[in-house]
């Protein structure tokens, strides 16, 4: 882990590390009362494992709108070793009642073998606490 877990209401949330070993990227929130995974939100991959719905996620710029960018931005399978692992701190806003955390170190470290955008393994995402839906990808 690259941070110290973080707690809202109810759930306990932790990130991974390892993007370095290519480790793909996640944000795991957990029940407190018995420590049951309640969702587990990756970096990369898919919209249904990214936890990206479209009636939800609204995205400031345009190059983060359309479906699936967490495949289509990655060279072939290259995503499922993508990185972008939780790092640094999380916060929470309790007035927009949004979890907030940084992703970082696409994998491979060498950029010239995965081109593209490599989302979303290098911002922050603005999540809902209780269902780990994105808001938003800065």
């Amino acid at each position: 882990m690259t941070g110290a877990p973080f707690v809202v209401r109810n759930k306990v949330f932790v990130g991974n590390s390892g993007a370095e070993f290519g480790a793909r990227g996640w944000l795991t929130a957990l029940n407190a009362k018995d420590g049951s995974v309640a969702w587990r939100a990756y970096a990369t991959g898919p919209d249904k494992d990214v936890l990206i719905d479209s009636a939800v996620f609204k995205p400031f710029y345009p190059q983060y709108k359309g479906t699936e960018l967490g495949v289509k931005e990655w060279p072939a399978d290259a995503w499922k070793i993508g990185g972008g692992t939780s790092w640094g701190w999380m916060s929470y806003d309790p007035e927009q009642d949004l979890l907030f955390y940084g992703t970082s170190n696409p994998s491979p470290w060498n950029d010239k073998i995965r081109p593209g955008d490599n989302l979303w393994t290098n911002g922050v995402f603005a999540r809902n606490p209780d269902s780990g839906q994105a808001h938003w990808y800065y």
